[in-house]
């Protein structure tokens, strides 16, 4: 059929005439998917997009204290309620303490009597001395009373009898011997006394530090303030030194504590931002907190699935509207860096 019998076949049928349109081939095709691949792996690899480091944790206090007795005994009184703010160095539980204090007032009477044996001992050693001094006096007077009278009944001649002189002289020696009587010393004996009475009150002395340390050590203080949790222990319940009776957390410092997997050990550093997803808010409405590193343990854990662990601790960023408590579950995601697209991908 020539272009003749074509244009009157389409005149005759009243139809224009097709005109042929130029198809994709199966290469051409091929060649654009090619092309765009090409395309969409030089973009991964070559634009930067942020590294995140996924771990899972809780919340806690920055500083957290468990409360302990230092002594085995039972609970006599429970000062204060569970979820109840403190003071550093308030008295929380209160052990059974009657016999320590039974002995420190036996003891403290004890050294009472001690203190009053010795001031009266001191009053009479005193008065001792000043009767002393005064009987010293008196012989030392009588002495040259009597040395006077011997003298002048020598002096008297023959008018006086040997027998008033012998006598003279038997009053004189015996003046003498009162005086040196009573000049004895008497300060050893006295000293001696003073000395037993003295170290008596000091050994006494000295138990009072140690009854009273006894007393303290059934005291159950808190060393920071905070808010303090009790676990279920009962009036009169025996408590040993491993037993935890409750803890003490300072709300105004807040950390987490995150487990990562081994493969982000290299990646990870002090000072990277972290945001901190909490389990019991929604994520959508309430967003995240922002936290910050500020630990790494490198001390990888092994596991039975083959693998390790390590923690990291990040200081969070306290917000207003929601309120944090001790072992809140969360997810974090740490900013590591940058990377390609191409190796966030692949994880590498």
């Amino acid at each position: 059929m020539n272009r003749q019998d074509t244009e009157t076949t389409t005149a005759t049928t009243g139809r224009p005439p097709r005109q042929r349109r130029p198809r994709l081939t199966l290469k051409r095709v091929l060649l654009v998917l090619v092309l765009f691949v090409a395309l969409i792996g030089a973009a991964a690899a070559l634009v930067e997009t942020t590294r995140w480091a996924y771990g899972t944790g809780f919340v806690m206090t920055q500083n957290v204290v468990s409360l302990h007795t230092s002594v085995e005994g039972t609970i006599r009184q429970i000062r204060v309620d569970s979820d109840t703010r403190v003071e550093a160095d308030q008295l929380l539980v209160q052990l059974d303490d009657s016999v320590q204090r039974a002995a420190l007032a036996e003891l403290q009477s004890r050294i009472k009597a001690r203190e009053a044996e010795l001031n009266r001992l001191v009053s009479t050693q005193e008065l001792e001395l000043a009767q002393r001094a005064s009987r010293i006096e008196r012989a030392r007077l009588n002495l040259e009373l009597a040395e006077g009278i011997l003298k002048r009944l020598k002096a008297g001649g023959g008018t006086v009898s040997k027998v008033e002189i012998e006598e003279a002289q038997v009053r004189a020696d015996l003046a003498a011997s009162r005086l040196q009587e009573a000049e004895l010393p008497v300060d050893t004996i006295m000293e001696k006394q003073m000395t037993v009475l003295r170290e008596n009150l000091a050994a006494a002395r000295k138990q009072a530090p140690v009854l009273v340390a006894e007393l303290e050590l059934r005291r159950v203080t808190t060393p920071i303030a905070g808010t303090v949790y009790f676990h279920s222990f009962a009036i009169g319940e025996l408590v040993k030194t491993a037993d935890e009776l409750g803890q003490v957390f300072d709300r105004t410092g807040w950390i987490v504590t995150l487990k990562l997997p081994e493969r982000e050990v290299a990646h990870i550093r002090k000072g990277q931002t972290v945001s901190v997803y909490l389990s019991a808010y929604d994520a959508l409405r309430y967003g995240t907190h922002e936290a910050e590193v500020t630990r790494v343990d490198r001390v990888l854990t092994p596991r039975a699935t083959g693998d390790a662990i390590f923690y990291v601790e990040a200081r969070v960023t306290t917000r207003d509207d929601i309120e944090l408590h001790p072992g809140m579950t969360v997810g974090a995601y740490i900013d590591t860096g940058k990377t390609t697209w191409l190796k966030r991908i692949l994880d590498f």
